[in-house]
């Protein structure tokens, strides 16, 4: 009996260690909450928001913005949960490229969605990506973002870089984590016959509803426009709270699109 108690006692505590300080070094993440609209509900002929969603949502300015993804034609690095985007806005010296890698979660479970991030090195400690819950008609995905800049001369305004730049600048500033994901060198290969999906042209609207930033985006995706309202917070209390009432105002006007479909899948063409 005791020869057989202290590699049971070891084995417990290595075990309770172990789960102890993986549990510390877990990411903690804000909340976006996101609704696709009924563009035919909310939007004119033009793509311009009707009076009634603009007073409802105190819309006070908008900007103009493009967007684009990179990907491969079978979208091999959706496939693997990274998303590549370049985005740009009005008044914008530099594009922003987003290296973005997301989790199911599985029936509300955030904490074992975080935990499996924290085993592939998205915990606590790293710095370079941004922890956040999407959270949307259904379903809710735990995302990691790391946030890139750059300048090209022979692009001026809200233009994007075309597919050869493009890659150029996601292969020059891709994360380690991104390029190792497979296997060293795996990333790299997939943005080397990379494809863009875009630009798409659109707008971000800035309101508020009871004290709250609310961010409206229309697009313009292959001449059907689509239509996303959000708003971020930091406790999953306000997040549950707020995102109730949204919804309810949204439906109750007949502007909730009762989808899990998002933006990026739509613009990726999932």
């Amino acid at each position: 009996m005791k020869k057989l108690f202290k590699p049971l006692l070891t084995i417990a505590l290595v075990f309770l260690f172990s789960t102890t300080a993986h549990a510390s070094s877990l990411a903690v993440p804000n909340y976006e909450v996101k609704f696709l609209m009924n563009t035919s509900s909310i939007l004119d002929s033009s793509g311009n928001l009707s009076n009634k969603v603009i007073s409802t949502f105190n819309i006070s300015s908008y900007k103009n913005l493009n967007v684009e993804y990179l990907d491969t034609n079978n979208l091999d690095l959706n496939k693997e949960g990274w998303i590549v985007r370049l985005r740009k806005f009005d008044g914008d010296d530099s594009t922003k490229l987003t290296y973005k890698k997301r989790y199911t979660i599985s029936n509300g479970n955030i904490d074992t969605a975080l935990e499996t991030a924290a085993d592939d090195g998205f915990d606590g400690d790293n710095d370079n990506y941004s922890a956040q819950i999407d959270w949307g008609y259904e379903t809710q995905t735990l995302s990691f973002s790391d946030n890139k800049q750059f300048s090209l001369y022979n692009y001026s305004g809200i233009e994007l870089p075309n597919n050869e730049d493009a890659i150029k600048e996601a292969i020059y500033n891709i994360p380690g984590k991104l390029n190792k994901w497979l296997y060293h060198g795996w990333a790299q290969e997939q943005l080397n016959s990379a494809v863009l999906y875009g630009p798409y042209s659109g707008k971000r609207y800035i309101g508020q509803l009871n004290g709250l930033k609310i961010e409206l985006e229309t697009y313009n995706v292959n001449n059907n426009y689509i239509a996303e309202i959000s708003f971020k917070t930091d406790k999953y209390e306000d997040a549950s709270n707020q995102r109730q009432q949204l919804l309810n105002l949204l439906d109750s006007n007949g502007w909730l699109v009762k989808s899990d479909e998002s933006k990026t899948g739509i613009m990726l063409g999932e």
